[in-house]
């Protein structure tokens, strides 16, 4: 899943990934090919050194050291523009903020966090099926959950 992630393969990801948590809170949107590029910057400095694996029957949990971007720093940047322009009398655009974030994701120069979490595993029909979740959220796209939470304290 993890490989999948690092290429892009989004539809080599759904092999791997239980959907259902997330199904039951949120609906998935339909992909197109420009978005598949653009999300694949989301993974593109993803690494990852799995640590200890314990199974019990059907299910497993997986501790694993994940390095990606840092989306605290992403998301920061992103907002500090946002509320630049609309305190600033800027007129942009949707698509121009929309560019703007894909432009963070695509440089270089961002910086990467590593934290280590515990995914979950079940084995549906025979094969390991990783447990799409907010754990799982968290690792892949480390500081983002902080950065959202730091957006939501400010408007509360």
């Amino acid at each position: 899943m993890l490989s999948a992630l690092k290429q892009g393969d989004f539809n080599k990801v759904y092999e791997y990934v239980d959907y259902q948590e997330l199904l039951e809170n949120a609906e998935l949107d339909s992909q197109n090919a420009e978005n598949q590029d653009k999300e694949k910057l989301l993974f593109e400095k993803l690494e990852w050194k799995i640590n200890k694996i314990n199974e019990n029957g059907d299910n497993a949990t997986v501790e694993i050291e994940i390095t990606n971007k840092d989306f605290n720093v992403i998301i920061t940047n992103y907002m500090q523009k946002v509320l630049k322009s609309a305190f600033g009398g800027e007129n942009i655009s949707n698509e121009e903020l929309e560019n703007y974030l894909y432009e963070l994701l695509a440089d270089d120069q961002v910086q990467t966090a590593t934290n280590i979490k515990t995914i979950e595993l079940t084995k549906q029909e025979g094969k390991w099926k990783v447990t799409a979740n907010s754990d799982l959220t968290s690792a892949l796209l480390p500081g983002f959950e902080d950065a959202v939470n730091s957006l939501n304290s400010i408007t509360d």
